[in-house]
């Protein structure tokens, strides 16, 4: 790889406002994604063995987290997405706190076992019943204008339902998912 090569692959968070230079990444690589979907596929069945409540528990220590960091959170979106920080508390951090509520009280409820009667008299000595399976690993591509409250939406949802997340930031706000990440 040249050094110019190498230089196109880094990605520079910037402050919209400002134009400085908040911090610098370098790109995954196509092996760094593969390796990152490799480790997520072989971690995601002892995640799903967790259960539906210890996984609700870890999602209540992240709204724990959050709700702790909610300020300092909010600035970081306002630094690299250039939204107020009002707009950022209002329309990310607290629309993150709420679906993280919103999944851990209706996990078991959306997650559980469900039966299916069976309609037919012919039938009628059969049982059936409706079980929800991870997929296994998610992909999320996020965009910018939501740094914070799609991405964490979607990965909090795939989380509590037994899967494995590979999120994949907008390059315009990786600090964001970063933090999404801590």
């Amino acid at each position: 790889m040249t050094n110019i090569q190498a230089a196109d692959r880094r990605i520079a968070s910037v402050n919209p406002a400002t134009g400085e230079v908040l911090r610098q990444f370098d790109s995954a690589s196509e092996a760094e994604v593969h390796a990152a979907v490799l480790r997520a596929r072989t971690a995601q069945p002892e995640w799903d063995e967790l259960g539906v409540g210890k996984r609700a528990a870890i999602l209540q220590a992240f709204q724990h987290n959050l709700h702790e960091h909610k300020s300092e959170v909010a600035r970081l979106i306002t630094s690299e997405a250039g939204k107020p920080v009002v707009e950022a508390l209002l329309t990310e951090v607290l629309v993150v706190l709420d679906a993280t509520r919103f999944c851990i009280e209706n996990a078991y409820g959306i997650l559980r076992e469900q039966p299916v009667p069976h309609r037919n008299l012919a039938m009628k000595t059969k049982s059936g019943r409706l079980t929800r399976e991870p997929y296994g690993v998610i992909g999320i591509i996020s965009p910018w204008n939501y740094p914070l409250s799609i991405p964490a939406t979607e990965t909090l949802a795939a989380l509590v339902a037994g899967n494995a997340v590979v999120l994949k930031p907008s390059e315009l706000t990786p600090q964001c998912a970063l933090r999404l990440a801590k």
